[in-house]
């Protein structure tokens, strides 16, 4: 299970890895690393998703703004070897913290195209 958001439509989009970021709901979470969480952000970050008719959560322009706006004043604190050891993590401290530089840079470059193509961002929560 994890967090699903597209860029348009997810029916369309699904399979456009450009339109499409996933973040896990376990220990490698962009999210959590973050001290965020997806059921949360309105609470934690100011940013409303509403459900549209489909059922899918909706971040409009403004909001992805805002989101980006947050994620980038937010530091990426690295790991350590008793993060590791708490999280049940496999592979070593280095091996975590670029895959945790890489999952931020990939939601902030997700977060600047939707804003480039001018289209909401659908989630799947």
């Amino acid at each position: 299970m994890g967090a699903d958001l597209y860029i348009g439509s997810p029916e369309l989009n699904s399979s456009d890895d450009s339109l499409y970021f996933r973040d896990p709901y376990n220990c490698s979470s962009i999210m959590r690393q973050l001290g965020y969480s997806w059921w949360n952000l309105d609470d934690a970050i100011g940013v409303i998703t509403r459900a549209d008719d489909t059922g899918y959560g909706v971040l409009d322009l403004p909001e992805i703004a805002e989101f980006l706006k947050v994620l980038k004043n937010t530091p990426l604190l690295p790991i350590n070897e008793e993060w590791l050891a708490e999280n049940h993590g496999e592979g070593t401290v280095d091996e975590w913290n670029q895959d945790f530089k890489e999952s931020y840079n990939e939601l902030i470059n997700f977060l600047e195209r939707a804003l480039s193509m001018k289209t909401a961002i659908y989630t799947s929560l």
